[in-house]
């Protein structure tokens, strides 16, 4: 079985032993983030350092991230259908047969995955999107209240193909994706929090679109080296 995403809503061991002050980019990209969020209703923990500082650089070249964006989509698309016939003819089409990673390619390979790995898998459609507008494939990263546009991904997919999604993708300034990541991550928060106290996520935030997006930037900013199969979604 293929565990699904998880992580704690808070950091403890920053608390016990302190943080180191923050650079002034991140400290004025968590005062905006903070700003939104109180914009938007969603509740804010000061104490939430914010993301990307010292980052100087993206950990992802553009067609690493087309790749994983490749890759995550497939096996969405395997736990939605469900079609082994199907999803092998969709990786020859996009030549995919070396974009999967070892969790992926055991579930694509795996003729009766549990209901549970569908799940897992079903979700990383979310992924796709925060990959996809990383590269300027998509135009905007919406409020995170409901699914993404799977349809549209699919299409800019089929339609411009391996080849062409890599000829196509530029990622967005670094700037701009630690901005989007910082106040991902406080949605977390805000979701994760909620859900210890026995609430519903604030201001119609939906918890698993706003987990998935975490992973995904923690992914695109290096979080600590880890690969994809192993990226956490703490706060």
């Amino acid at each position: 079985m293929i565990a699904a995403r998880g992580g704690q809503a808070m950091g403890l061991g920053s608390f016990l032993f302190g943080r180191r002050t923050a650079t002034a980019p991140a400290a004025a990209r968590k005062a905006r983030s903070e700003a939104r969020l109180r914009e938007e209703g969603v509740p804010v923990n000061p104490h939430l350092p914010p993301v990307g500082d010292g980052v100087t650089a993206l950990a992802r070249p553009e067609a690493e991230v087309v790749e994983r964006a490749l890759g995550a989509m497939i096996a969405a698309v395997k736990a939605e259908t469900r079609d082994d016939g199907f999803i092998a003819k969709v990786i020859a089409q996009y030549r995919a047969e070396d974009v999967f990673t070892p969790l992926e390619r055991a579930f694509i390979d795996d003729p009766a995955p549990s209901q549970e790995d569908c799940t897992t898998f079903v979700w990383r459609s979310e992924e796709v999107q925060v990959l996809l507008w990383a590269v300027r494939l998509l135009d905007a990263l919406p409020y995170p209240a409901g699914l993404a546009p799977v349809p549209a991904m699919g299409q800019i997919m089929s339609r411009l193909g391996r080849d062409g999604l890599v000829a196509e993708a530029r990622l967005r300034p670094l700037a701009e994706i630690l901005d989007a990541a910082d106040l991902t991550a406080r949605y977390r928060w805000a979701c994760a929090n909620a859900r210890t106290n026995r609430r519903t996520a604030p201001s119609n935030l939906d918890p698993g679109v706003v987990c998935e997006r975490h992973y995904a930037f923690n992914w695109l900013i290096g979080s600590s080296g880890r690969d994809w199969d192993h990226i956490t979604t703490d706060t």
